[in-house]
């Protein structure tokens, strides 16, 4: 813990930034919500300082509340299609892995992926705020 206290004030001091915050969040996500497979899969490489990971967060509604997600997953061939959007994906344009907290009917699921169809990132708009990334 200690080590995490350095490492922060470092960060603030430099005023860095670098994804470390949205990988150690993405992390800690992954680690209390995530299934067996995605911790598999992807803590040891975070971790290890292979993956950066981030997490599409806020919808147009700009709610913090699990109640208020919009985003839709819906299963395809075993599978999750999301529908929707999100607007707030921090270190979307250099993250290695985005993970999405999505609607499955009455339930939330964590759809983790390194590529997926149709998102898109623009590096200049993303780290500016300019323009909103859609999934």
């Amino acid at each position: 813990m200690v080590e995490m206290a350095v490492v922060s004030e470092e960060i603030g001091r430099a005023c860095l930034p670098g994804p470390f915050l949205s990988t150690l969040f993405s992390a800690a996500l992954i680690d209390r919500a995530g299934s067996p497979k995605q911790k598999a899969n992807y803590l040891a490489a975070i971790a290890a300082g292979e993956l950066k990971a981030t997490v599409a967060q806020l919808e147009a509604n700009a709610s913090w509340d699990l109640d208020a997600i919009k985003l839709k997953a819906e299963r395809d061939n075993g599978n999750f299609r999301l529908s929707g959007s999100k607007l707030f994906v921090p270190d979307a344009a250099i993250a290695d892995l985005v993970i999405c907290v999505a609607r499955t009917g009455e339930s939330h699921t964590l759809a983790t992926s390194r590529a997926w169809h149709g998102w898109a990132a623009n590096e200049g708009d993303v780290r500016n705020g300019r323009d909103p990334q859609d999934l």
